[in-house]
This record gives C-alpha cells, structure tokens and sequence, in this order.
C-alpha cells in the first residue's frame, strides 16, 4: 500500500516529528490566541488553528522534510490541501467530541488527535504526496 522504504522512512520520520511539533505549537497557539484573546468559539478557533499548521506544515513537508521540489508545486499543493483537508476535518471532529462530549480541555483535545494521527499521515504523504518523480 504505502511505498516507502524503511532507511528513507527513517531518515524523515525525526524531521517529519518536526513539523509535527512545529504544527501543533502554531496550532495551539492560534487556537489559543483567537479563542482567548479574539473571544471567537472553540470551533472556529480550532478552524483557524488547523488552517494555520496547514499551510505551515506543507512548506516544511516540501523544502525540508521530503525535499520534494522535483513537482510542480501547485499541482503537490492541490493533492496535499486536499488530503490534508480530510485529514484535518477528522481530527478537527475528533477533537471537537473529545472536548464536547468527553469533556476534556479544548487545547488537550488537539494534542491527543495530533499524536494518533502522525504516523498514518507520515505513511501517507510520503507515499502519496511527496513522492520522488
């Protein structure tokens, strides 16, 4: 399914925690920020987040991580807005049951579904989106 080699996937996957952690800082501290100092709701909030980390993550997927610029980069931009998309409207509902229905706080929310989704998204994006030509 996903084709990716072991000793590559073990080169990138620090670089791709990285980003990961990049991501999520921006992303709590969007969150965080438009939620407490904008007074916005936790949902668009956490829209504004995930919107932020989005864009942040695919540059650093693209220049430093996979280092795959041999694509057009609109063309990886479109595939990966669109994968990511779906990406993140899954964690952004997962998060939201997390804080709406379990109760548990709406930054902690985000950190749980980001840390169960990094590997699946790793596999994915280097096999799919940031593949050599």
């Amino acid at each position: 399914m996903f084709r990716a080699s072991p000793s590559a996937s073990r080169r990138q996957l620090p670089g791709f925690g990285l980003v990961g952690i990049v991501s999520l800082g921006t992303n709590l501290s969007v969150t965080a920020f438009a939620r407490d100092t904008m007074k916005v709701g936790v949902e668009a909030a956490y829209l504004m987040g995930y919107l932020s980390a989005l864009l942040i993550g695919f540059a650093l997927c693209r220049y430093f991580v996979f280092k795959s610029t041999d694509r057009a980069p609109g063309a990886q931009l479109s595939a990966f807005v669109v994968s990511s998309t779906i990406f993140r409207g899954l964690e952004y509902g997962a998060s939201l049951v997390l804080h709406s229905m379990v109760g548990v706080n709406y930054l902690l929310a985000i950190v749980i579904v980001a840390a169960g989704a990094v590997f699946l998204k790793f596999a994915f994006y280097r096999s799919y989106i940031f593949t050599k030509l």
